[in-house]
């Protein structure tokens, strides 16, 4: 690099070609510094998901939001017992390069499902049924589009310290916010 500002600063053409050269040079400076800064701070994004979260609350949308994605009667009763806060849920996210992998760890087993950022991934509910989902990373949350029989939901994580709260919206008309400590 500083036998490049050498070179522009001999004079060898018109007198400000050197300037010309330097203010190029100052300008590719500054784009790789910004561009280290912004990865750095999605690196940091991505980092604060990853980890064991323990379900901590859960409001009294959750059975109105199953119902809505199309959950069954006698599979909603089992998941209101195995999906609430007395139940030890733990949900499990990890990175790997450009994959991730969200799972869940009940008393009756785990379940995980890996994808690429960005791409739709056929997965299966906890009750069995096959749905697309795209994972996305938008600011500082990671946003998921799930997508089934009649039904779409936008589940959103968002990371506050130890807390992740976990907002999910089916078919822009049910919400219903769950909230996880880290352990």
């Amino acid at each position: 690099m500083l036998s490049s500002l050498r070179e522009a600063l001999t004079p060898r053409t018109s007198p400000g070609t050197g300037r010309l050269i330097i203010a190029l040079l100052l300008i590719e400076i500054i784009q790789r510094t910004f561009i280290f800064w912004l990865s750095r701070d999605f690196l940091r994004t991505m980092a604060q998901f990853c980890g064991k979260w323990e379900l901590t609350s859960s409001d009294a949308n959750f059975e109105e939001y199953m119902k809505v994605v199309g959950v069954t009667e006698d599979m909603r009763k089992l998941a209101l017992s195995a999906l609430t806060t007395g139940s030890k849920l733990v949900q499990q996210i990890s990175r790997d390069g450009t994959k991730w992998t969200v799972g869940v760890i009940t008393k009756e087993g785990e379940k995980a499902d890996v994808f690429e950022e960005g791409k739709p991934t056929e997965v299966s509910t906890l009750d069995g049924r096959k749905v697309t989902a795209v994972y996305t990373l938008e600011g500082d949350q990671l946003v998921e589009i799930q997508k089934g029989n009649g039904f779409e939901s936008r589940n959103v994580r968002k990371v506050n310290g130890e807390t992740l709260t976990m907002t999910l919206t089916a078919n822009n008309s049910v919400t219903c916010a769950r909230t996880y400590k880290k352990v």
